[in-house]
C-alpha cells in the first residue's frame, strides 16, 4: 500500500482567509482549476490529509474507490486526521471566508456547488479486518450538489458513501443542499468486525436534511434496492432519514443465478436475505415510506430499554432528533401530522421483535409496483411479530383502496393481522385514527 500526504498550508495560524487552498474542479466558465478537475484516489494509494488543509471544489468530488467497471481504483482509502484544534475544511470555490477570494469575485457560496467526499463498495482494505477510511474532526460547507461522474450527472451528500464502513467521527456539516451523510442499505451490514459506518458526534445544522439518509435507488427499469445484509443502525448521535421504502430482503426461493462481482462470472447463489437491527436510542424518520419485510426469512429487530426507546416517527417531528438538531428536515415549523409515512409491513415467515419502542404518525400512503396505497402502521400477513413496552400514538387508519399488488387489502386498524397471532404486551394505544 502506498501512502500520500496532503499537509495544511496556513500562512497565518491566527487568520483562516490567508490560508493557501486545495482548489478542485472547475471554474463557471468550464476551466480547470489550479489543482485539476478532480480528486480520485488511485487504485492500492491511501490518501492521508492532516490537519489545517483546506480544499475549495466546484462540481467536483473527493472519490474513493472504483466509480466505473472499466477502471478499478480498489483499495484506494482515505483518512481525513484533523483535530479539535485545526479541522480540515472542505468548503466550496466560492466560499471567500476561508482561503481569500479565490474565485475573483464570483458568486456567493450556497449549497450544493460541490458534491461530497464519496466513499465507494471497493474502498478501503481488501480483508476488510481492518476498515482504513477516516473522515474525522473536518469542517464541511456548501456540499451536497451534482457532480458528473463517467459522463452521468449524480447528486451527492457530503459524506455519501456507498457499501462500505467508514469511521466518521467529530465533524460539522452545514449549509448543504440534500441530506449531511447519506448510505444505501447495505452499507450498513453488521459483522463481528463492525457494525454499519462508525457514526459519532457529529454535529449536523442548516442542511436541507439533517440526518444519516438511507439512500434507496428507484431508478427506471431497475429493482429498487433492498436490504440484502444483516444491518444494524446502532448510533443515536444522527437521525436516520427513510424516504423511500426499505425493502427487507426475505430469501425466498432458494438459489439464483447472478454476476460475481469478483470476476464477472454467472454462478448460482443462495437468495440473500437481509435483516435490521436497531439499538436503543437510535430515531428513525419517515416520510411517503415503510419498512416492508419480503416473504420469506427476514427479520426486524428494534428492540430498544424503558429508559431509551427506538424511536419511529415522521421527518417533521421536532420532538425527536440528534447531531446538534432536532429539526431534521431543515424546516423550523414543527410539522408533523397522521399519514406522514406508511407503516411497518411484515410478509409471509418475516419476523419482527418490536420492544420499548415509540411509534408515530404512521398509517400513510406509500408506493407500490405502479401505484400508490395507504398501509396501517403496523401489519402482519402470516408473520410472526412480537411487540412488547412500546406506545403507538397519532397514526392514521391506513385503510387500503386496492389489493396493493398482491399483497391484500387491509381495514382500518392500528395492528392489521391477517393469518397471524402476534405477541403484544403491555402496550399503550393513544389518538389513533
Amino acid at each position: 500500500t502506498r501512502i500520500v500526504r496532503i499537509a495544511g498550508n496556513s500562512a497565518n495560524d491566527s487568520s483562516v482567509t490567508d490560508d493557501k487552498p486545495y482548489l478542485i474542479g472547475t471554474t463557471l466558465g468550464g476551466a480547470p482549476l489550479a489543482d485539476g478537475t478532480r480528486f480520485e484516489v488511485p487504485a492500492g494509494v491511501t490518501v492521508m490529509v492532516d490537519e489545517g488543509a483546506l480544499f475549495k471544489l466546484r462540481a467536483a468530488n473527493i472519490d474513493v474507490g472504483s466509480s466505473s467497471q472499466l477502471v478499478s481504483r480498489a483499495g484506494a482509502a482515505l483518512q481525513v486526521l484533523g483535530t479539535p484544534a485545526n479541522q480540515v475544511r472542505f468548503t466550496s470555490f466560492h466560499d471567500d471566508s476561508l482561503g481569500g477570494d479565490s474565485d475573483n469575485v464570483g458568486p456567493a457560496a450556497t449549497g450544493g456547488q460541490w458534491g461530497g467526499i464519496v466513499l465507494r463498495k471497493d474502498s478501503d482494505s481488501a480483508t476488510k479486518k481492518a476498515f482504513l477510511n477516516v473522515v474525522g474532526h473536518s469542517r464541511i460547507t456548501f456540499g451536497g450538489g451534482n457532480v458528473l461522474v463517467n459522463s452521468q450527472l449524480e447528486a451527492f451528500a457530503p459524506i455519501h458513501i456507498e457499501s462500505t464502513r467508514p469511521t466518521v467521527v467529530f465533524n460539522s456539516i452545514t449549509k448543504s443542499a440534500g441530506a449531511a451523510m447519506s448510505a444505501d442499505p447495505d452499507a450498513f451490514e453488521d459483522t463481528a468486525v463492525r457494525q454499519g459506518p462508525d457514526v459519532r458526534g457529529n454535529r449536523i445544522v442548516d442542511n436541507t436534511i439533517n440526518g444519516l439518509f438511507v439512500r434507496i435507488r428507484t431508478q427506471l427499469g431497475s429493482q429498487v434496492d433492498r436490504l440484502t445484509v444483516p444491518a444494524r443502525f446502532k448510533s443515536p448521535d444522527i437521525t436516520y432519514v427513510i424516504a423511500e421504502n426499505l425493502q427487507i430482503a426475505g430469501g425466498v426461493g432458494g438459489y439464483e443465478e447472478r454476476v460475481d462481482a469478483a470476476d464477472g462470472l454467472t454462478k448460482t447463489f443462495a437468495r440473500e436475505t437481509g435483516r435490521l437491527q436497531i439499538d436503543p436510542g437510535v430515531v428513525v424518520k419517515l416520510l411517503g415510506s415503510r419498512i416492508e419485510l419480503e416473504r420469506g426469512l427476514g427479520q426486524l429487530i428494534a428492540e430498544g430499554t424503558a429508559g431509551n426507546r427506538v424511536v419511529f416517527t415522521s421527518l417533521g417531528d421536532n420532538r425527536f432528533g440528534a447531531g446538534g438538531t432536532f429539526d431534521t428536515n431543515g424546516n423550523l415549523p414543527d410539522a408533523r401530522s397522521a399519514g406522514d409515512w406508511g407503516g411497518i409491513v411484515l410478509n409471509a415467515g418475516a419476523k419482527a421483535s418490536i420492544d420499548h419502542a415509540y411509534v408515530a404518525f404512521g398509517g400513510g400512503s406509500t408506493p407500490i409496483e405502479g401505484s400508490f396505497d395507504r398501509f396501517n402502521v403496523l401489519e402482519v400477513h402470516q408473520g410472526d411479530l412480537r411487540l412488547a413496552h412500546s406506545r403507538i400514538e397519532n397514526n392514521a387508519a391506513g385503510t387500503a383502496t386496492t389489493s396493493r399488488a398482491g399483497r391484500g387489502g387491509s381495514a382500518p386498524a392500528t395492528i392489521f393481522v391477517r393469518g397471524a397471532q402476534p405477541v403484544l404486551l403491555d402496550g399503550g394505544f393513544r389518538s389513533n385514527l
